[in-house]
């Protein structure tokens, strides 16, 4: 069939013998295509590009910068909406870009709330 599986070690080591330039993306790449779940009509993929996402996360710069509390990389967001959910999504890249912490949903959230401590 042509495949070859590989292990994460030798996925590494791919990469460390065949080394390529880095291309940033630009404004108007895809970053993401979300799916809505179909509940008005049938499902649709929405692109988002990297520009769209980008001006997320100043607009989110803008709105926080006007309460007293900053986020730090000490701060810490509890997952639990599916990655499917762009509200989701959108909080990921957010505190991602804060260089802050995110915590999955493990089935139990009192579990979850004692481990991340978000």
């Amino acid at each position: 069939m042509g495949i070859k599986s590989y292990s994460w070690e030798e996925f590494l080591c791919l990469g460390k013998e065949n080394p390529s330039e880095i291309l940033p993306p630009k404004p108007f790449d895809i970053c993401t295509i979300m799916y809505t779940s179909g509940t008005s009509g049938d499902p649709k993929g929405v692109v988002l590009t990297h520009e769209t996402v980008a001006l997320f996360v100043r607009g989110m710069d803008l709105f926080m910068d006007q309460f007293e509390d900053k986020m730090t990389v000490d701060d810490v967001y509890l997952s639990f909406l599916p990655l499917a959910h762009i509200l989701d999504r959108m909080i990921e890249e957010y505190f991602f870009r804060k260089g802050a912490s995110v915590g999955y949903y493990h089935g139990k959230f009192s579990w979850d709330l004692l481990l991340f401590q978000p």
